[in-house]
């Protein structure tokens, strides 16, 4: 079984930061639903582009219950296709690292 594969956080070599995030619509409407379902705030917001990846957003986003603080990193792409596909990880747990 083949494991899944997303952009990695802090970029990959073939990225370029765009400034101009209005073709990351998509992505941006995802990134928001995840962070209100959830009762979380969207602390920082990153765009880039990517051969492999196509547009890639990065956002932390900040939650807060029953005085516990945590926040996620959360990366959305999109590529050529329609919609978009995103990973979740708990910033200073890892992908997939048991007790966190």
């Amino acid at each position: 079984m083949d494991s899944f594969q997303y952009p990695p956080w802090n970029g990959a070599a073939d990225e370029t930061s765009v400034s101009n995030p209005t073709s990351f619509a998509d992505c941006e409407k995802a990134v928001e639903a995840f962070a209100s379902r959830g009762g979380g705030k969207i602390v920082q917001r990153k765009y880039s582009l990517s051969k492999q990846w196509g547009r890639v957003l990065r956002a932390k986003v900040g939650f807060a219950r029953g005085g516990v603080a945590g926040t996620t990193l959360v990366t959305c792409w999109s590529g050529a296709g329609p919609g978009v596909q995103m990973a979740v990880e708990i910033e200073g747990c890892g992908p997939q690292q048991a007790g966190c």
